[in-house]
């Protein structure tokens, strides 16, 4: 299946990995590395996550570690809407 990145995921993966570089740039690399694995995962198996419908419909969670990726799964094509910090209450963003 096809991965799309929206631009509002894009743009968490870029703040999470400048605040993470601030203190350890190493550290920082390493986080992206792991959770583009999971993006990849993701899209191997999107149907094993679980439905967030409460949120969007279709929306679904997979947790990575102190963030949670939202996600959606279209006709042929994961559609990565955001990455929050698990302390974050998705009701309270946009996607």
């Amino acid at each position: 299946m096809k991965s799309v990145v929206s631009s509002a995921a894009q743009a968490d993966l870029q703040e999470i990995v400048d605040f993470i570089a601030a203190d350890n740039p190493d550290a920082a690399e390493s986080w992206l590395s792991a959770m583009q694995a999971k993006f990849h995962e993701i899209g191997r198996h999107p149907l094993i996550y679980p439905v967030r419908e409460d949120l969007v419909p279709g929306m679904r969670l997979c947790a990575q570690g102190a963030y949670n990726i939202y996600f959606q799964v279209r006709l042929d094509e994961v559609f990565f809407a955001r990455v929050l910090h698990s302390a974050r209450d998705p009701a309270k963003q946009t996607f």
